[in-house]
């Protein structure tokens, strides 16, 4: 189970991993973490994230580190999502 809670250029997503032992047979696999701390900052996209996961509980806090490369990757992806549409029209 996850909560995602947007609050603008940072979003938190809240994880439960304990939910997937309700009814084991709805999942295709199952993920389970004792501990875990990861963070990550992409360039590429101008993005940052940080995640902690306690006993099965967790919470991932991402944010826009680069705003600058982050528009820059929006403005693209966003005129070429414009062009794809026109194609289906067609």
């Amino acid at each position: 189970m996850r909560k995602t809670i947007n609050l603008g250029k940072v979003g938190v997503d809240l994880t439960c991993q304990w939910a997937q032992f309700i009814n084991p047979e709805q999942w295709n696999w199952i993920t389970f973490d004792f501990i875990q701390l990861t963070f990550e900052n992409d360039r590429f996209i101008g993005t940052s994230e940080i995640e902690l996961y306690l006993l099965g509980f967790g919470i991932r806090i991402y944010w826009i580190s680069n705003e600058e490369v982050a528009d820059a990757k929006l403005k693209k992806w966003a005129k070429q999502i414009r062009k794809a549409k026109k194609k289906v029209k067609k």
